[in-house]
């Protein structure tokens, strides 16, 4: 049991740590942290269950069965979200042998796309939204389905003819993973310095530190290359000599040298090496060790960890506990599933909050009306439908669901990090589904297509920070008869949610042939079945 439990500690701690530990000189240190943590089990109480699954997975990987299993580790950052959890930005690794890790080896996505040439075009969103013309590996998780975003995530890595694309396990890990970790350690301060400002103190903090960890790590690289970059453009357009740029305080913005952009995850290596001391100092083991297994089945359940296992047996047990990420084609009632991919090139999502509402009228009724006068951009499907719609005696020919999602940018203004949100965003819905009238989704207004039994509706649209003409609340909506099978009677509705979201506050609202309202309010952090009993009449 505890070399079972090291074996998951050190996922989720690699996992995080793309972050964190760049170099295999790390190994040495997580694989003995991981170990030192173990001898204090046991796990916390009430959730056996979920270690048994967790214990029976791991022990494949540990059987010295002279077999060496191989692990793929992907690091998504989901302050720029993406189907399945967040940008690919980088990936590891990892092979074991006799239950000893014998190679980590951890990459960026954008150097090794540079290292392969695409055989494949790349999704026509991103060709249309992005500009990409090919389709490569930092990309690949475009189907929210996490299975099928695996297939394709091996295929771009099998396109570099030494690599070898058979691997036993493909792990995705988010990064606010490290937020549940840091909760644990509490803040920690590290010293770095750079050839701007010299030595300088970062203090990470519980709350957010996979935030602060990209912005200590990036945020005066790329501040210094845009101020360069536009000193060297008008220069150029001027015909004047060069003049360094100043920042606010008048001191010159020095050029990036290439060992500061070698050298600037450096204080990365000092925080993993601070978060590793604390969770295994003695004093602090006897209440470390719960809390952090608690961490990671909570990641586990809430979707910042998803798992892929070559073995069908494997898959069959993670699925059973809704660890695999895949779009439920099984469930035969009312669904929903709704995907956003972050198409700006920002962590814009770090500035997102979501709520979601769906809503259910045996009746028929409740066609969303447009009133332009109170900014109500409703749309419909035909001119014909619009008419009978606007007269008040539209009835549809099956139960009338409306699905709106609200977005709201918290941010203040555009920085190095933050841009409007530009997304596009998918409704995963019940089979035979016609969609009939659509809120503030621009032309070609809403694409379809399918997903094994699922009817995909897909949809562009903009958020923008402080525009006067275009408020940062944006309200998108989506009206659809359901399949006549989804009686009242029956009821029942399953809510999947996106790896790397958060906590999304969600209402549900039922209205029967009579008239009767039944709703359910939650906050949604992880997929959700719920039926009218339980639901409250009001």
């Amino acid at each position: 049991m505890k070399k079972v439990l090291a074996f998951v500690i050190v996922c989720v701690l690699i996992g995080v740590g793309g972050f964190i530990f760049f170099k295999r000189n790390h190994e040495t240190i997580i694989v003995t942290a991981a170990k030192k943590i173990i001898d204090y089990l046991p796990a916390p109480a009430g959730q056996e269950e979920e270690m048994r699954a967790l214990t029976d997975i791991a022990k494949a990987f540990l059987t010295d069965d002279g077999a060496t299993h191989r692990i793929m580790l992907l690091l998504q950052n989901n302050y720029e979200l993406r189907p399945t959890g967040g940008f690919l930005g980088q990936f590891a690794v990892l092979e074991i042998r006799g239950g000893t890790i014998t190679r980590l080896d951890i990459m960026d996505a954008n150097v090794f796309d540079k290292q392969i040439k695409s055989d494949r075009p790349a999704p026509p969103v991103l060709a249309k939204y992005m500009g990409i013309k090919k389709w490569k590996f930092r990309d690949a998780n475009w189907s929210p389905d996490f299975p099928t975003a695996v297939q394709d995530i091996l295929h771009f890595y099998a396109l570099k003819p030494s690599n070898d694309p058979h691997f036993d396990a493909v792990v995705a890990i988010n990064a606010t993973m490290l937020n549940r970790i840091m909760r644990i350690t509490g803040p920690i301060s590290v010293e770095t310095k750079s050839r701007q400002r010299g030595k300088f103190t970062v203090t990470f903090t519980s709350e957010d530190t996979a935030w602060q960890l990209q912005e200590a790590v990036e945020k005066e690289i790329l501040l210094r290359d845009e101020a360069v970059a536009h000193a060297e453009a008008q220069a150029e357009a001027t015909g004047e000599h060069y003049k360094e740029p100043r920042d606010e305080n008048g001191k010159k913005i020095r050029r990036v040298k290439p060992w500061e952009r070698a050298h600037r995850k450096d204080i990365m290596k000092d925080l993993g090496k601070e978060i590793i001391t604390r969770l295994t100092d003695p004093k602090n083991l006897h209440k470390n060790v719960p809390a952090l297994i608690s961490a990671i089945l909570a990641g586990v359940e809430e979707k910042d960890v998803q798992m892929w296992f070559s073995n069908q047996a494997l898959q069959e047990k993670a699925r059973a506990h809704h660890w695999t990420g895949e779009v439920d084609t099984q469930w035969d009632g009312d669904y929903l599933f709704v995907v956003d991919a972050n198409l700006g090139s920002l962590k814009t999502d770090r500035h997102i909050t979501r709520t979601i509402e769906h809503t259910v009228d045996f009746r028929g009724l409740g066609a969303e009306i447009n009133n332009a006068a109170a900014g109500r951009m409703v749309r419909y499907k035909t001119a014909d439908l619009k008419e009978r719609i606007m007269a008040g005696n539209y009835r549809a020919p099956g139960p009338l669901a409306t699905t709106r999602v609200t977005y709201e940018h918290m941010a203040t203004a555009p920085d190095w990090s933050t841009s409007d949100y530009h997304s596009y965003t998918r409704l995963i819905v019940p089979a035979g589904v016609t969609w009939l009238t659509r809120e503030w989704f621009f032309a070609p207004s809403v694409d379809t297509e399918t997903f094994a039994n699922r009817t995909v509706y897909g949809y562009k649209f903009d958020v923008l920070i402080n525009d006067p003409n275009f408020p940062h609340i944006l309200p998108t909506m989506l009206q659809y008869v359901l399949p006549t099978s989804i009686t009242e009677e029956n009821y029942a509705f399953k809510i999947q949610k996106q790896s790397g979201t958060g906590t999304i506050p969600f209402r549900l609202t039922v209205i029967t042939t009579d008239g009767t309202r039944y709703t359910y309010s939650t906050d949604l952090t992880h997929d959700l079945t719920v039926t009218l009993a339980d639901m409250t009449r009001e």
